[in-house]
């Protein structure tokens, strides 16, 4: 059972692309979707409902049943922590973020500071989304891995199953994948791309 927190849903409202490039650039940025692509990105940005606080109320409490994530598109909020204030929250920031992952009490309040816009998604909706993802994910991964030959001799259920496992890093241009001397904890297939291999002398 998803709680609904202290927020008031606009049916139908409408998202101005300036403020979609910000719910964009705020899930980009964030670890839980830092390594989706621009399409699946998409998917996200599509399923957030636009919402709003009224100033000097709470969104949610500590200890609250969570259940769902917001990006603040307008106004300003403040997190406190047993009674504590932490930090203000303005335009682009997120919270709430362990609510989509965990069926976990809320671990900090959220107070608005001023009358806020926002937009929201749940846990359900969330988890519905990941999985559609993931199950794509897996149909390209099993693809890719039919046409290497390092993986010729591997039965159809080890196929499937190292399908599920494997996920998509990206890299930007420049930057480290591992260091000579690293723990060898992973194994690597280039999907796209091209990779510089450095070897030190001793």
């Amino acid at each position: 059972m998803i709680m609904r927190d202290n927020v008031e849903y606009s049916g139908g409202g409408v998202i101005d692309e300036a403020d979609m490039g910000e719910i964009r650039k705020a899930l980009k940025k964030h670890f839980i979707f830092s390594q989706l692509n621009e399409k699946e990105i998409e998917f996200f940005t599509k399923e957030m409902k636009p919402c709003s606080a009224l100033r000097n109320n709470y969104i949610f409490k500590q200890g609250d049943k969570s259940g769902s994530y917001y990006i603040i598109l307008e106004g300003a909020c403040q997190v406190e922590i047993n009674g504590e204030k932490k930090r203000t929250l303005n335009y682009g920031d997120s919270f709430g973020d362990l609510g989509i992952i965990y069926n976990a009490p809320r671990s900090a309040s959220v107070f608005a500071l001023t009358d806020c816009e926002l937009v929201e998604i749940n846990r359900n909706v969330f988890k519905q989304v990941m999985d559609d993802i993931n199950q794509q994910h897996e149909k390209e991964n099993k693809k890719f891995l039919e046409v290497l030959t390092f993986f010729k001799e591997l039965t159809e259920e080890q196929k499937n199953a190292l399908a599920s496992t494997c996920f998509t890093e990206t890299y930007d241009e420049g930057q480290v994948i591992f260091n000579q001397g690293d723990d060898a904890n992973s194994f690597y297939v280039i999907k796209q791309g091209t990779v510089l291999i450095k070897e030190k002398n001793h």
